[in-house]
């Protein structure tokens, strides 16, 4: 009999410990995935440097601040499957905000300058919006880590949405439009999204 109580204290203090475990292994996956957060984008309320930047097209544009209300940085690599998985979203916005007033909110992609047939890759998915050629200067400058990232500032450079991941038509399209449309004091919600890209330097 003693025997059988003392293995029935030794399996309830098993248990105790595997529940004890799996809360912190719970706790430790929120940290995780709140510091991964916090690396992979630009924090709403953060303000971005400024950069001046080369378009693919020849003349130069200032990263980071609204000629308007507002500048839509779209950073993305051809090489990126994530971004490719993206385009039609990424179109969708842009066609929506030449709608809108193309005045009040500047829509740039940033690709990098050494980006395999960049140019080729605009042309065959349709991109109508400027193209600005990043260097590692800037990629350092605005930290850039994972693809595709999509960030809209102010005018004076204060973030307010981010979202690093897939871009979906369904979800985040509509999100930014109705944020673009709310005033200045309003910051819009920001995201992650699962799936992104290591942002490859060559």
């Amino acid at each position: 009999m003693r025997r059988d109580r003392y293995a029935y204290v030794a399996l309830a203090l098993a248990c105790a410990l595997v529940v004890l475990l799996g809360v912190q292994n719970r706790q430790l996956r929120r940290d995780y995935a709140a510091l991964i957060d916090e690396t992979a984008r630009p924090q709403v309320g953060s303000w971005l440097p400024s950069a001046e930047a080369a378009t693919l097209a020849g003349p130069k544009l200032v990263l980071g601040r609204a000629a308007g209300e507002r500048q839509l940085l779209y950073f993305f690599d051809p090489t990126c499957p994530v971004c490719e998985a993206s385009v039609p979203a990424i179109l969708d916005l842009g066609r929506a905000l030449q709608r809108q007033d193309p005045a009040q909110v500047q829509m740039v992609g940033v690709a990098r300058q050494d980006a395999p047939a960049l140019a080729a890759y605009l042309r065959a998915r349709g991109f109508d919006f400027p193209v600005a050629l990043s260097t590692p200067k800037i990629r350092a400058l605005f930290k850039l880590n994972l693809v595709p990232l999509l960030v809209v500032v102010d005018r004076d450079g204060r973030v307010v949405y981010s979202h690093v991941g897939k871009i979906d038509t369904k979800e985040q399209v509509p999100t930014i439009l109705t944020a673009l449309r709310a005033t200045e004091r309003h910051a819009m919600p920001q995201h992650v999204a699962v799936g992104s890209s290591q942002w490859r330097e060559r």
